[in-house]
């Protein structure tokens, strides 16, 4: 298959308009036969992580590993840590806490929101890396994103432990007024969503009017 050079990754579109399975065959035909060129496409700054998530299968064990850049290897790393602890919660996720980790998470969080449930292992993958940005590395501008996937989640019935907890470690002014916005949202799911989340008494049952009943 032609992949063409542009400033938006191929492999992007790809996974994009054909789906993972489709985009990982691909890319392994092109890793077999121009193999610098496969490198590449993984190494651009534009592959987003739902893509590298993907193509794990053709990643994990690549050699010579520094084919690929630090972004890549240190998402492989976390990825796999991730995959075999399957308690991992962002309490027992411990990669090593550098600079490079904390790249690799900010990428993994901030272009894996847009795949938001392509599939269960990958919708895990990015909610504990929110929680490790958190956590660790106080990284409160991803609170938005956190927010937004929350109440994305929360329509369409999916799960979002792992995001409210990570939300409730951090939530500073901002997260609440987001969340406190949207109750007062037409969708009857955002509004119980957000109450449930700023912890107000449902409607009609606050102490006064239970006095009064």
């Amino acid at each position: 298959m032609y992949f063409p050079r542009g400033t938006a990754n191929s492999l992007n579109a790809l996974r994009r308009r054909r789906g993972p399975d489709a985009c990982r065959s691909e890319f392994h035909k092109l890793r077999a036969s121009r193999r610098a060129y496969a490198a590449g496409l993984v190494n651009d700054p534009n592959l987003s992580f739902a893509t590298c998530f993907a193509l794990l299968p053709e990643l994990r064990g690549w050699q010579p590993e520094g084919e690929l850049c630090p972004r890549v290897r240190t998402a492989v790393r976390l990825c796999e840590i991730i995959r075999t602890d399957k308690s991992a919660d962002g309490n027992a996720v411990h990669p090593r806490y550098d600079e490079a980790t904390r790249d690799a998470l900010r990428w993994m969080f901030a272009s894996g929101e847009e795949a938001d449930g392509m599939d269960a292992d990958f919708d895990r993958t990015v909610d504990i890396s929110a929680c490790v940005l958190l956590k660790i590395y106080h990284e409160e501008e991803i609170l938005p994103g956190v927010v937004r996937l929350m109440f994305r989640r929360n329509r369409r019935g999916s799960c979002l432990h792992d995001l409210a907890w990570a939300f409730f470690q951090s939530a500073g002014p901002r997260a609440l007024r987001s969340v406190a916005e949207r109750l007062l949202s037409p969708s009857a799911k955002d509004a119980e969503l957000a109450r449930l989340l700023l912890h107000l008494p449902q409607a009609g049952n606050s102490r006064r009017e239970k006095r009064a009943q």
